[in-house]
């Protein structure tokens, strides 16, 4: 192979991936929220476990910063919160209003239930018990 076609080659390679790099709007991601191990349980009125579904904690100062959670066959769940640039497992300190979606029923519907109680995720690990209205 001729010397200047590998050459080309190079800068072409290194053109794009500076163009795939620097695509969007040239900054840089934010790094991920902050995050605190959060794990709970989900139960119903009578203080039964509820059986699947899943779990929606939404910061209630910063709305658009979002925890989610699938929700065992025991009714326990563990958070994991979405970042700008990933995952990441835990929730974020603060007051949250909380949102269950219980599992599709036979006709493949289900009705998902926003708490009007608020929960917070404290600083270190939290374990929080929710309980359904």
């Amino acid at each position: 192979m001729p010397r200047h076609y590998t050459a080309l080659t190079g800068i072409g390679s290194l053109l794009l991936s500076g163009l795939l790099l620097g695509c969007g709007s040239g900054q840089r991601l934010p790094p991920p929220p902050t995050t605190h191990k959060t794990e709970g349980v989900v139960l119903k009125k009578d203080g039964k476990p509820v059986s699947g579904g899943s779990i929606e904690f939404r910061h209630a100062t910063n709305p658009e910063l979002v925890s989610l959670g699938d929700v065992g066959e025991d009714g326990r769940f563990t958070l994991r919160t979405m970042g700008s640039s990933r995952d990441v497992s835990g929730g974020q300190e603060g007051e949250h209003t909380v949102t269950y979606t219980p599992p599709l029923n036979a006709k493949g519907e289900t009705n998902s239930m926003m708490l009007s109680k608020k929960y917070v995720i404290k600083s270190g690990d939290n374990n929080i018990t929710v309980t359904l209205e």
